[in-house]
């Protein structure tokens, strides 16, 4: 188990693997996962979480590539 480090000041062209190279997005936070990794937050944890829950929303409400609706 190893511990992925997501910031607001992150980016998502760094491994989240220290708190030093966080991450930004739950976009990358999917592509880098695996298994019973821990999601660790560096900063206010309101402030993240808001936009990780709005990042989320925002993919749930897109359209599937070939869907129709």
């Amino acid at each position: 188990m190893r511990n992925i480090y997501i910031s607001d000041t992150g980016k998502d062209d760094q491994d989240g693997l220290t708190s030093k190279t966080p991450i930004h997005s739950w976009a990358r936070y999917l592509k880098i996962k695996s298994g019973s990794d821990n999601l660790v937050l560096i900063g206010d944890p309101e402030t993240i979480l808001k936009r990780l829950y709005a990042e989320i929303e925002k993919r749930m409400r897109k359209p599937e590539a070939g869907s129709r609706g």
